[in-house]
Order: C-alpha cells, then sequence, then structure tokens
C-alpha cells in the first residue's frame, strides 16, 4: 500500500528517558484529500501524534533476509 503515512503518538519513557511510541492509525490521500484512520487511542493520551513515512516491518525483512530452502 503506497500513498500513506503512519501516526505514532509517545506512550511513555524509561528510566532513562528514551521514548516509547506507538502507531495508532494512518493519514491517506483519497481524491477528496488526506483522510485520518485511527486504530488506537493511547491511555492517557495529550492529543499530540507525529506523522511520518511508514518504517518497514520486522516480517517483511525477516522474509527478505531469510536464507532458507527456495520454495
Amino acid at each position: 500500500m503506497s500513498g500513506y503515512k503512519e501516526v505514532r503518538a509517545k506512550t511513555g519513557e524509561d528510566r532513562d528517558g528514551k521514548a516509547f511510541y506507538k502507531t495508532i492509525g494512518r493519514v491517506m490521500e483519497t481524491k477528496a484529500g488526506p483522510m485520518l484512520k485511527l486504530d488506537a487511542i493511547p491511555l492517557g493520551w495529550d492529543g499530540w501524534a507525529y506523522i511520518s513515512d511508514p518504517k518497514p516491518r520486522e516480517d517483511a525483512k525477516r522474509s527478505r533476509d531469510d536464507d532458507g530452502p527456495p520454495f
């Protein structure tokens, strides 16, 4: 799926101050303009979110790096 951005919200921090983020939805380009689809709303969320390019999924990365038998 192309033409979309992921929406991420800060969900917490560890003891060292490193932030944790959760993907809560996506923004898709439509004929009528950008459309927002929220899949989740984190507890205690302050309403701020980041819109960014999608990150490669771990399972897709593993399948590309797999040197197993060719099927």
